[in-house]
């Protein structure tokens, strides 16, 4: 893994930690980040731009929501 994809890497597993973490802003930052790519993913695989959105705002959602109950479950 070169600097650069391990930097890349390394920031997002601190996204993540603060985004389960409940950092609004962190998760906000996830999203910027990967939306673009996995609607690029669905609109490839066939999907219209509509149904890639609610895809990803589905996808997105459920992270959330699945950050707040692994919250619950750890406290």
């Amino acid at each position: 893994m070169d600097q650069s994809s391990k930097q890349w890497h390394d920031e997002n597993a601190r996204l993540m930690q603060k985004a389960a973490d409940g950092d609004i802003e962190a998760f906000v930052r996830l999203f910027q980040r990967f939306a673009p790519l996995l609607m690029h993913l669905f609109i490839k695989r066939g999907a219209d731009i509509n149904s890639a959105e609610d895809l990803v705002q589905k996808i997105f959602t459920h992270l959330w929501h699945s950050r707040l109950l692994c919250a619950v479950i750890k406290h």
